[in-house]
């Protein structure tokens, strides 16, 4: 299989799209920076769609950017009413958000969110739940049904 993409078809520089490097040929050992095209500078890690479009095509670097997982754990009451308060917990390397997360993640003062290297709930998490989300909404006296099921 050909990995090689001609950038120019004036040019002698190549592209390879496995080792995301720059070649040059070997009669051709003058390039100018401003003629040259990163490939890499192409392709964006965000995905815009239109309402109710049933397909978003998307180019991405790597295939974890678009395969982190999460949970979330809303809480309803008896009636259906969804409560105001929720917990989310999102997917991370570690058990913790990077200083870069930390900077960018946005989240709503109703939203209490954690990492985890699983993006699922654990004993340690549905404590946390428990204490900064659920105690907040509800009374001394509650019944608490909990149920999970597999994606």
């Amino acid at each position: 299989m050909n990995n090689w993409i001609e950038e120019d078809s004036d040019s002698d520089d190549l592209y390879d799209q496995e080792s995301g490097s720059e070649t040059e040929n070997a009669e051709s050992q003058t390039s100018e920076d401003d003629d040259e095209i990163d490939l890499e500078d192409l392709t964006m890690d965000l995905a815009l769609s239109f309402t109710g479009e049933r397909t978003t095509e998307v180019v991405v670097k790597r295939k974890n950017n678009l395969t982190h997982s999460y949970t979330v754990q809303p809480i309803t009451s008896a009636d259906g009413q969804l409560l105001d308060k929720f917990f989310r917990i999102l997917q991370e390397k570690e058990n913790e958000f990077g200083t870069r997360v930390q900077r960018d993640l946005i989240v709503s003062p109703n939203v209490v969110v954690r990492a985890s290297k699983s993006g699922k709930s654990s004993d340690e998490k549905h404590r946390t739940f428990l204490n900064e989300v659920l105690r907040l909404l509800v009374g001394r006296k509650f019944l608490l049904f909990l149920d999970c099921w597999t994606t």
